[in-house]
């Protein structure tokens, strides 16, 4: 009767705060990474949001680094997300699950791995697809990465010339007319070493 009553108090117990655990990551060649982290206890005032972060430095924060949010959750137990766009090959990156409990972000031990590289850029379109030099230009697609990596890691050439740009998000670009000849050039967005050229050419006025 003792045992009994004793497991029916673990059963009752009510937490003050949420709890998470850093379970594995699951690295793809080419593709990405698939990451597992585990929700151990929810407290009363439930989980606002919980996800994944990742950076090349030891401790990535929700603040500072990569990071997807899976939003709310009401149950413990596994969870899972995949990212295939933001890891370099063969760089050595650490990655945390967290969650959010009543305003406070509380994490699982930094991973670390090795990544074998990720998904190479798409291009849908882009608008308008004439300019002169100096317009801003939007670019369409998707794996472009995250504002984090703008700059010397992603990149769109007309032709061989670089254009200054920059991510509004993943999917979309931005970039400047570079001061060149009027004609028709070809489009490529360059990330992480990944170059996809579109099948339509940008014609500067």
């Amino acid at each position: 009767m003792s045992a009994l009553l004793s497991a029916c108090k673990k059963e009752n117990l009510v937490y003050t705060y949420a709890e998470v655990s850093s379970v594995d990551v699951n690295v793809v060649a080419g593709t990405g990474a698939d990451f597992t982290g585990r929700i151990d206890h929810i407290s009363e005032a439930g989980v606002t949001s919980h996800g994944f972060v990742w950076d090349i430095h030891t401790i990535p924060t929700v603040e500072n680094s990569h990071c997807l949010d899976l939003g709310p959750a009401s149950i413990t137990g596994n969870f899972t997300a995949e990212e295939n766009s933001s890891l370099t090959k063969n760089f050595v990156y650490y990655f945390r699950a967290f969650v959010i409990d009543q305003g406070t972000v509380r994490y699982g031990d930094a991973i670390p791995f090795t990544s074998l590289g990720s998904l190479g850029p798409e291009i849908d379109g882009f608008s308008p697809d004439t300019g002169s030099p100096g317009e801003l230009v939007k670019v369409y697609g998707s794996n472009f990465q995250s504002e984090l990596l703008i700059g010397d890691i992603t990149q769109i050439y007309l032709e061989s010339l670089p254009c200054p740009s920059l991510a509004e998000y993943d999917s979309i670009l931005w970039f400047i007319v570079p001061d060149t000849e009027p004609g028709f050039y070809s489009l490529t967005v360059s990330t992480l070493g990944n170059r996809n050229t579109s099948d339509k050419k940008f014609e500067v006025k």
